[in-house]
Formats: structure tokens, sequence, C-alpha cells
């Protein structure tokens, strides 16, 4: 059901794409060549970007994109780079694909080598390596990361590859089963992950057993308790302020 809920949610709000990497591979060149605008700061010095930009883009197909330019990720210098880094990262959370963008002009260095396999933790986050800056000698050496990683080749000054983007994009969209998506609420689906990790605590202690039986007890009765608030079964105070905090009480 959340696998489900998360394409309810791309199917209303649009399926969400984000270009992430260490600052100045040009992010912000390949979210205006996307945009056909410049809508984002372009400059040579590096950490111009130190917030998230967001654009909608609607793919011959139909779909609806959200593209996402970010700030660049590594080792903050202030306390606008560490904020702009942490924005970044929820965005990441809630995108479907991430455009990982390095400079094929540079060589690669193992902060950003390191990062990719950070990123690559991110779970059900589909990933793509976007080399960008081909219209420059290229200097990197693209063995340094994963083979199994899908690569596309641009040059986001000249516009070159921005079309491969789209049509990989669409790929990844029209891959995903889209009549299966539903939509939940925000609670029901803050009480389904409750209920699923307290499945993989269950599942952990199972292996213990008979030591933590006690314990799976617990367990199992917080998740009754939530399946309940789920239905209506239970209602504590929280839930009550919950659904009355729209409502003026007075009319």
């Amino acid at each position: 059901m959340l696998e489900k809920a998360e394409k309810g949610d791309w199917i209303k709000e649009g399926y969400g794409v984000i270009l992430v990497g260490r600052p100045n591979v040009g992010k912000s060149s390949l979210f205006n060549a996307l945009m056909r605008e410049d809508r984002a700061i372009v400059t040579p010095i590096p950490g111009t970007t130190r917030d998230y930009i967001e654009g909608e883009l609607y793919l011959s197909s139909g779909h609806l994109v959200k593209i996402y330019d970010t700030a660049g990720l590594g080792i903050p210098k202030d306390i606008l780079d560490k904020m702009g880094m942490e924005r970044t990262e929820k965005i990441l959370e809630k995108s479907n694909l991430i455009l990982f963008v390095v400079d094929g002009s540079c060589e690669a260095s193992e902060e950003e080598i390191n990062l990719l396999e950070k990123i690559k933790s991110y779970q059900n986050k589909k990933l793509i390596l976007v080399v960008n800056k081909i219209d420059l000698p290229q200097k990197v050496d693209l063995s340094v990361f994963p083979k199994d990683i899908e690569k596309i080749f641009v040059s986001a000054k000249e516009r070159k590859g921005i079309e491969e983007i789209e049509k990989v994009i669409e790929r990844h969209i029209t891959s995903q089963d889209v009549e299966d998506g539903i939509f939940l609420n925000m609670y029901h689906r803050e009480k389904l992950k409750e209920v699923y990790n307290l499945c993989e605590e269950g599942l952990n202690v199972l292996k213990n057993l008979p030591q933590s039986l006690d314990v799976l007890g617990d367990i199992i009765y917080d998740m009754d308790r939530a399946f309940g608030e789920i239905l209506g079964e239970e209602v504590s105070l929280d839930i009550t302020d919950k659904i009355f905090e729209n409502f003026c009480v007075g009319k």
C-alpha cells in the first residue's frame, strides 16, 4: 500500500526528478536546458545554488514531471551551505528519479565517488549518471563508477542530450504500473509506516526466540493499536486534535 501510495503521489503531483552532484558540475545549466529558459542563476563560482529550485515539465506523452535543481552536496563551507545540503537530502527522499551529474571535463574526486555510493543507498530510487560538459575535452574516468548504472552524455551549455534525458525519464515513468496507484492521506500513511517498521522489528525479534517473547508481545500490541487507529477503533486525544485542527470549533 505504501508503494502504491507513492505512485499515487506522482500521478497527482508529478514525477519527481532531482539533479544532484558536487558543486559546479553544471546542474543549474542542465536545469535551465530542461526548462527551456534561464530559471536558475549560473556562474563559474562553486556553490552559487544555495537552495533548491523547482520547475515543471510536460513530456510528449502528457506526463507531468517536477525537476529539482539542488545545492551541491559535499563538505559544507558555511551555515548556508549546510542548510542547502540538508534541503537537498529532503528532496532526495521524495524524488522518484535521481540524475547524478558529473563534470566530464574533470577527474572524479574521491568525495564524488563516495557521494554516489551514499545516494545509491536510497531505497526505491532510480539512479542515472549524467556526464555533463561533453563539449570540452574529457578527463573523467567512468570506470571508477559502478558499471551497472545507466549513463547519459550531455552538454547543458550547447543543449546536447536534453531530448535523450527526457526519453529516459519517460521510459522510467511508463515502466511503472500507473493504474496501480492509490491515494492515502498523511495520517494513514504515517500509521502504515509505523506498522511496517514494527513488522521489521518483530521479524528481528523472532530470530532470538524464546528469549525475546515478551518483547514480541509488546510489538504485536503496538501493531494492533496502530491498525485500530487507522480503522477508527481507537481514538486518542492526538487523533481528535488532528481531526479538528482545521475546524473552527466556535461554528
